[in-house]
């Protein structure tokens, strides 16, 4: 049996709020490693819980997007001690499984990678996991920046 950790409140935001009292429409941005299967745990969105109704929806966007999936939220309810809602059932309503973003062509080891919504695109290196920089908002911009580190590199020096 795999152990199921509750995803962080910074990680879950609320997208759309409702006039009436259901109908809201939250999002949660998954670590990678996260199965879909996870997030149907009662346990995972236990942080936010107590803020969620039954009838609310939940969007599921995977870090580097292996998948996304929406989730209705059927009853929020108590385990242990305590009064407010601490755990919730969920009903999968759907779930696509997703192909990152491909990377451009690169003649050099330097590549783009979207590492979800935190570090958005990122300029990597071949071997190495850690981005060489990180935060731009588009594809466009962090391809710029690779075509530019890339000619630095392979323009002569002047003198």
């Amino acid at each position: 049996m795999r152990l199921v950790r509750p995803l962080i409140p910074a990680r879950i935001v609320l997208s759309h709020a409702a006039d009436g009292a259901i109908g809201n429409i939250w999002t949660a941005t998954v670590p990678d490693g996260t199965l879909f299967d996870d997030v149907l745990d009662p346990i995972f969105f236990s942080a936010k819980a107590m803020e969620m109704k039954s009838g609310d929806t939940i969007r599921v966007m995977h870090d580097c997007w292996k998948y996304y999936g929406e989730l209705l939220i059927q009853l929020p309810f108590v385990v242990g001690f305590g009064t407010q809602p601490n755990r919730l059932k969920v009903i999968p309503i759907r779930f696509i499984e997703c192909q990152p973003p491909q990377r451009m062509a690169n003649p050099h080891d330097l590549h783009i990678k979207h590492m979800g919504p935190h570090l958005k695109w990122c300029l990597m290196r071949a071997d190495d996991p850690n981005p060489v920089r990180f935060g731009f908002d588009t594809q466009a911009d962090a391809e710029r920046e690779r075509r530019n580190a890339a000619s630095a590199r392979n323009t002569p020096p002047k003198g």
